[in-house]
């Protein structure tokens, strides 16, 4: 009997000052009293199980918890050490301490199951608190995707709206150009037929001549608006190019969120599931 109480669930070195104290007690009604008073802090598993009321538990209460365990294993110390002492009297006298020796075998063994109970409430507490802190994570996590899907979604419809803004003025600028171009070949057209027609006489010939430089003049006038045109033309082409890889690449983004988001979605729904399978045991 000694050997079994002194093997099994040895308490810490921390709790063995408990035991160290309630062993200067010399009398055994002392004793005994010690016994009831820490006795009455968990007297049965229902008990404890009250204190959890559920998976998750607060500081206070698994400090409480802890120091219950304790509590419990200075007691089963000192239990484990009177009966010792008790099995060692009753050597010469076996039932003289016969019925006190089982009942202190059998409020070990409680004592024990108390203990071990605490200890799987502490675990298991611990465990729903890592899978919680899993899941506010988790939660975070979807949240800022869906936040960074809904932001790439808006840019992609802004840059889609300036896309078509741009395709418009692309567009509205080669109709210009192109009218221009008409304008410059119905001027070059009027400067030949001008020069095919000139009049013999002197003045005429010099009224010719001044007319056909102001056709010149505004030829080249024509010819230079073309150009700027032409330029514009290419720089909006080109800006309109560099707004769809813009476009292409921010719907690459959004999907690529919103695959994330879906698979944060499982692995919360997945851990909400371990969460539940936690509380239930």
């Amino acid at each position: 009997l000694v050997g079994d109480a002194e093997n099994s669930d040895s308490p810490t070195s921390a709790l063995s000052d408990l035991s160290g104290a309630l062993k200067h007690k010399r009398s055994s009604s002392k004793w005994n009293d010690a016994l009831s008073a820490g006795s009455s802090i968990v007297t049965d598993p229902n008990q404890a199980g009250e204190l959890t009321g559920g998976s998750k538990l607060t500081t206070d209460e698994m400090d409480l918890l802890v120091e219950q365990v304790k509590m419990l294993a200075g007691e089963i110390a000192f239990s484990t050490s009177t009966l010792k002492r008790l099995v060692e009297q009753s050597v010469d006298d076996p039932d003289a301490s016969k019925e006190q020796i089982q009942n202190l075998e059998h409020e070990i063994q409680e004592k024990r199951k108390q203990m071990r109970l605490l200890e799987q409430q502490i675990i298991q507490s611990g465990e729903a608190s890592v899978v919680n802190a899993s899941l506010i994570d988790m939660q975070q996590t979807v949240m800022r995707l869906m936040t960074e899907c809904s932001q790439k979604g808006f840019e992609l419809e802004i840059k889609t709206a300036d896309n078509r803004i741009l395709q418009e003025q692309l567009q509205n600028k080669f109709a210009e150009n192109k009218e221009l171009q008409e304008r410059i070949n119905a001027l070059e057209k009027r400067l030949a037929s001008v020069a095919s027609d000139k009049m013999p006489s002197t003045c005429h010939h010099g009224m010719t001549d001044e007319h056909t430089e102001d056709l010149k003049k505004k030829i080249q006038s024509q010819e230079m608006e073309n150009e700027r045109l032409k330029l514009e033309h290419v720089q909006l082409f080109e800006e309109n190019s560099g707004l769809r890889v813009q476009n292409q690449k921010l719907s690459e983004e959004a999907s690529y969120a919103k695959e994330l988001a879906s698979a944060a979605a499982v692995e919360l729904k997945n851990l909400a599931t371990e969460v539940t399978r936690i509380s239930l045991q």
